[in-house]
This record gives structure tokens, sequence and C-alpha cells, in this order.
């Protein structure tokens, strides 16, 4: 995985950390609900949020996780859990990736408590050493990669 430098510029992208414990590949796979599928009238969703916003917010997620050095890939699940079941499967199957961010839809919904103990079940099966961690919105995603990435995980 290539490091980019330290910059003593605080504001600027820092380099993944190296030596963690999962696979040490740069690589991370975000697991969020599609933005057409979000549900808008949950009060747990930041109120304003559009599908484009969340779209946008992920591409930035993308590039802010390549600009520390590292990859992102998408999976972008439904609200049927055989559907979401057999796309989270099939993005764990062609790659292994060093940690797994799951997005803040799938786990604050109010009705998508039982989704997120799918998603969790079939990642722990299907990717047993990727690091998990959590976002609150695509924004954080690449803070979520350094922390996972770290060495005390």
């Amino acid at each position: 995985m290539a490091q980019a430098s330290q910059s003593s510029n605080p504001s600027a992208p820092q380099p993944i950390p190296s030596g963690g414990t999962g696979s040490g590949n740069g690589k991370f796979l975000i697991i969020g609900v599609a933005p057409d599928l979000v549900d808008f009238t949950d009060p747990t969703i930041p109120k304003g949020l559009t599908p484009a916003d969340i779209q946008k917010g992920l591409e930035a997620a993308q590039a802010d996780i390549a600009a520390i050095g590292a990859s992102a890939s998408l999976c972008m699940i439904t609200n049927n859990p055989l559907e979401s079941n057999a796309l989270i499967q099939g993005c764990l199957t062609n790659s292994t990736y060093e940690g797994i961010i799951i997005g803040n839809a799938i786990r604050s919904g109010l009705k998508s408590f039982s989704l997120f103990e799918m998603v969790m079940n079939i990642v722990n099966r299907k990717a047993p050493n990727s690091k998990i961690g959590f976002n609150q919105s695509p924004k954080d995603s690449a803070e979520v990669a350094k922390r996972i990435a770290a060495k005390f995980y």
C-alpha cells in the first residue's frame, strides 16, 4: 500500500496508518443503503438530506480515502433482506478488505435494526479478518478508515 508523506499542514489528508491486524491492504468497503432507498421520514436521518447529497457524499468519501493512500468500494443495499444478503455476499466474495464501514442509515434507522443485524452477521461470516467501523455520514468515512486501520484495533 502506498503511503502519502506526512504534511505539516494539519488540514491536509494524513496517510492511513500501517501495521493493523486486518489484511493491511488499504482496501475498504462502505456498506450503505442505496441513496434513493433511504427513509428520509425517519427522525434519525438528518432533516433536509437528499439522495443526491448522499451520492455526492459517497463519491467524496471515496476521494478522501484515496487521498490518504487507500481505496474504497461501495456496496449499496436495498431494504429487502434477501436482495441485501445477496448484494453483501457478492461484495465480500470478490475481494478482501482491511476494513468495512457500515453506514449510518443501516444501524440508526428505527426500522432497520434487523437489517443491521443481518449486515453484521454476514460481515462476521464472510470477512472475519476485516475490521469494522461505523460512519455518521459519508463525510467521515476517511476518518473511520484511518481509525480502523490503526494498530490498536
